[in-house]
Order: structure tokens, then sequence, then C-alpha cells
């Protein structure tokens, strides 16, 4: 039971990574291009640089000096353009704006926006997102016991450490991912293990939990 506890604590320690490195290569790809979703007056500007959203809103946009209103008194008709009206559209500031869109707050920052602080809540978000008819799976990010936490020197210091003996040990391939982790564990005296064990654990009962709530809800 120790060594399957062992085992599924390193999976889900690579998952974590994944999930970060995900989400660091999501960044990364969108460097200089907005985020995919973004749309200015109903055009999606989402993938673009700058410059091609700039053009595309440029295009897309009704011209200010044709569209306009008309003023009727007296049977007699005034027609203003919305450019004569003082209707500017400023194109670079839209498009900063739209570039800036979820890059406020670091990837955690963002994932604390939609925050549930019970089994109840996460089973409503999961029932909500059904009926919507919303694509992918609903994400639960469950954060260690707080008992367990390990500090953020130690973690840098044990990486340190490990990276040293796979490079010592030339390792490479397949072999990296659960060398490093056992290395980490042998440094830290098992503490990354038994931190990764609590996780399980927290995690599995948080699982249970959340599985009552939507049977009491549907």
């Amino acid at each position: 039971m120790q060594r399957a506890l062992r085992w599924i604590g390193i999976v889900i320690a690579v998952g974590v990574l994944l999930l970060a490195g995900l989400a660091i290569t999501y960044d990364r790809r969108y460097t200089e291009r907005i985020f995919p979703g973004v749309t200015v007056n109903g055009l999606d500007v989402g993938g673009m640089t700058a410059s091609e959203a700039e053009a595309a809103l440029q295009r897309a946009l009704p011209d200010p000096q044709v569209e306009g209103i008309t003023l009727w008194a007296n049977e007699q008709a005034w027609r203003f353009s919305w450019a004569a009206l003082g209707q500017r559209y400023d194109v670079p500031a839209t498009v900063a704006a739209a570039y800036q869109v979820a890059r406020e707050a670091t990837w955690p920052a963002r994932l604390a926006a939609a925050r549930a602080d019970s089994p109840e809540e996460i089973a409503a978000m999961y029932q909500a997102q059904r009926q919507l008819r919303l694509p992918g799976a609903l994400l639960v990010l469950n954060p260690i016991p707080a008992e367990f936490e390990l500090d953020g020197g130690d973690v840098e210091r044990w990486t340190a450490l490990a990276n040293a003996d796979l490079e010592a040990a030339g390792v490479s391939g397949k072999g990296v991912t659960p060398f490093l982790l056992a290395r980490m564990a042998h440094h830290s005296q098992g503490a990354t293990v038994r931190s990764n064990q609590a996780l399980l654990e927290s995690n599995v009962r948080l699982a249970c939990r959340i599985a009552a709530a939507l049977e009491k809800q549907e």
C-alpha cells in the first residue's frame, strides 16, 4: 500500500508539473498575440498580432465618414456623419485593451477568480456547465493540507540538488522525471513523498464529497 501511494503521489506531482508547463507554454505561444476568444464589437481578434487586429478592425468597423444620423424638422432633413459629430475610433488603444485581456494576473490568480469554497459549490459549477452544454472538463485544484506544505526555499534547494544528480548520472529521456522525483525524495528525507501522499488523500476525500453533493443535487 505504501509503495502504491508513493507512485500515485509521483503521478500527481507529474500532473501538477504538466499543468504548470501547459500554462507557461500557453502564455509563451501568445506572447505577441491576443488570447483566443477575445472579440471587439463582435469581431473575433483572438490569435491575431496587434497589427493584424488593427487592420481587421479598420476593415470591419463602420466608417464614421459614411455612417451617421439624419435629423428631421418641418419636413426638412439634415444629415450628419459620425465623424462630423466628433466620433473617432481609437483603434490602437482598443487593440491594446484586447491584448491585455487575461494578462492582468498570474495563472494562480486567474484560476482563483473561479474559486469555490465547498463541495456543494463545485457540484453547482459542474451542473451549470452541463446545463449550458459547455465543452471540456471542470478542473478542480485542491490545495495541499497546510500542515504538509513545503517551504519554497527548501523545494528550490532540493530541485537544484536533484538536477545536479541528474547531470552527474547522465539520465535522459523518459527516465528524467522518475529520477528527479526520487532524488528530491532522497534530499528532502521523504518530505516530498509525504506531501504528495497527503495531497492524494485530500483529493480522494474531496472527490467523495463532490460526488455526494452531486447526488443530492440530481
